[in-house]
């Protein structure tokens, strides 16, 4: 066999691996787009991380008054529901 054959040989089985990945990668994505739009729940759950350590954000002052935190407990919940 000729240089030239080989090397164009060598260049069409590059192209070739190359085309496989390209298909495979799309129809992958394709397939998990469908996935994940057939996973997705009617109803949102969300959560918030509220800081209680050294009162960084709750509670805003260190109180031994229980009636206080749950009151600023209760106004951090009607913020985080806007």
């Amino acid at each position: 066999m000729s240089n030239l054959y080989k090397s164009n040989r060598v260049k069409m089985i590059s192209y070739n691996i190359k085309l496989f990945w390209i298909i495979f990668l799309i129809i992958f994505s394709n397939l998990s787009l469908q996935a994940q739009a057939a996973n997705t729940p009617k109803v949102e759950l969300r959560g918030a991380w509220i800081a209680t350590v050294n009162n960084i954000d709750f509670p805003k002052k260190p109180s031994p008054n229980s009636v206080a935190q749950k009151s600023n407990g209760a106004n951090w919940w009607k913020n985080l529901k806007r």
